[in-house]
């Protein structure tokens, strides 16, 4: 499994953190989870503002989604 904790800020969601499971480390599970995020964000018009090292870096990565970043 893969998670994030995030905060609710109107139209927003702050991505606090974002965790895999150990056995899931390594394998793309926590990109596909970020891009599943950003699509859902992008099809519901929600912006996603990324704190956690990881959410920033995978956001540097897909230039692509930079529509759903507030």
């Amino acid at each position: 499994m893969v998670w994030a904790d995030y905060a609710v800020k109107g139209d927003a969601r702050i991505i606090l953190h974002v965790e895999a499971e150990p056995s899931l480390r390594g394998s793309g599970a926590a990109g596909r989870f970020m891009q599943s995020l950003a699509d859902h964000a992008r099809q519901t018009g929600l912006k996603l503002f990324p704190r956690c090292s990881y959410a920033v870096a995978w956001h540097k990565r897909h230039p692509d989604y930079d529509d759903v970043l507030a």
